[in-house]
């Protein structure tokens, strides 16, 4: 094997131990590599041999895994290590570093990291180990298997090898254009709608997300509602039009708002920021067993994280702009009036 194709392999790690779903295929952008002379079997002298990024083609859901990037730091033609970084859970940070070594096609990694969020024991390590085989050129097929401190996840990832786009050419400089005129007075903003929320945010006992949600300004007003197998969908009337963000500043990936749930579990409200949701996107994939289970992915998040509702069971949604991981992705602190829905319906 070359050595170009080493820098593919190790991004297998983050993959790996970040834990992620099993049905996403990462897609790695903008990596990036030194130039300097490689002789067979000597590690080559370089502070970071390349870096690597990757995006998913949505936002994860609770139990998937996103934002990969990399930082290759040692390699030989049958050895490599280097530094990585993921989000796994929607709210997980992965750290650690990784080993691997290379013999013909085959790839064998092993690796040593930490997570940290809301909810995590501090001090959580996960140990990983990942076997493949290179097929063409750019494409690596990963089994994995991850013992971390929330549990144990084996999975499958494909990985594979993009081009660095060539940098812009730097412009002429232009003369300095005169000052603009000054610009009239804007119209005074109309004015907040008066909340209608069917659920007091006060008397919400929130497991995740910012506390004081219930304060933020409703300027969003919920238009229409379906809560049933595959679809929880929260149409608004400022649905794409909130301003969008980038997903922990992937340039591949827009982020508007989270939706949120809120359920009465033995006859109090528990509540939190579930599933993230892109510019105009109204529905998320969920089901019975996965809309608080995934979400709510701690087990300091209990109750909420073991409820499932059942068939004609009632329940409070609502949106907002990003609050998952707030202050991280901050745009304006909004959300939408609290409705009550019914599960199957």
């Amino acid at each position: 094997m070359k050595p170009r194709f080493l820098p593919l392999v190790l991004i297998g790690l983050s993959v790996s131990v970040s834990a992620c779903s099993v049905e996403k295929s990462v897609n790695p952008t903008s990596p990036t590599t030194s130039t300097s002379t490689t002789t067979t079997n000597t590690t080559t002298t370089r502070t970071t041999v390349a870096t690597w990024a990757s995006s998913t083609a949505d936002l994860p859901k609770g139990a998937g895994c996103s934002n990969f990037k990399w930082n290759l730091t040692g390699e030989t033609s049958t050895s490599l290590s280097g530094d990585f970084s993921l989000l796994c859970l929607g709210a997980v940070a992965v750290t650690g570093t990784a080993t691997g070594t290379v013999s013909g096609a085959t790839v064998t990694i092993a690796g040593l990291g930490t997570a940290a969020g809301q909810g995590v024991p501090t001090g959580c390590t996960f140990t990983i180990t990942a076997t493949g085989t290179i097929e063409g050129t750019n494409a690596l097929p990963l089994t994995y298997n991850a013992e971390t401190c929330l549990g144990t996840i084996k999975g499958r990832e494909t990985l594979r090898r993009s081009t660095p786009a060539q940098p812009a050419p730097i412009p002429e400089p232009v003369p300095e254009p005169p000052a603009p005129p000054t610009p009239p007075t804007p119209p005074a903003p109309p004015p907040t709608p008066q909340s209608n929320d069917a659920i007091d945010l006060n008397n919400v006992t929130i497991v995740l997300g910012p506390t004081n949600v219930g304060s933020w300004p409703q300027t969003s007003t919920v238009t229409g509602t379906k809560a049933m197998d595959h679809y929880l969908c929260i149409y608004h009337t400022q649905l794409g039009q909130w301003p969008s963000t980038l997903f922990f500043d992937d340039p591949n990936t827009l982020l508007e708002g989270n939706q949120w749930v809120i359920a009465n579990i033995g006859g109090r409200w528990y509540g939190g920021a579930a599933d993230w949701y892109r510019p105009g996107q109204a529905c998320k994939d969920v089901t019975p067993d996965s809309i608080a289970r995934d979400a709510f992915y701690n087990p300091s998040m209990e109750p909420l994280r073991s409820w499932v509702p059942a068939v004609g069971e009632q329940f409070g949604v609502f949106s907002t702009t990003p609050a998952r991981m707030w202050p991280n992705m901050r745009t304006l602190d909004q959300r939408t009036n609290v409705v009550l829905v019914r599960w199957g319906q």
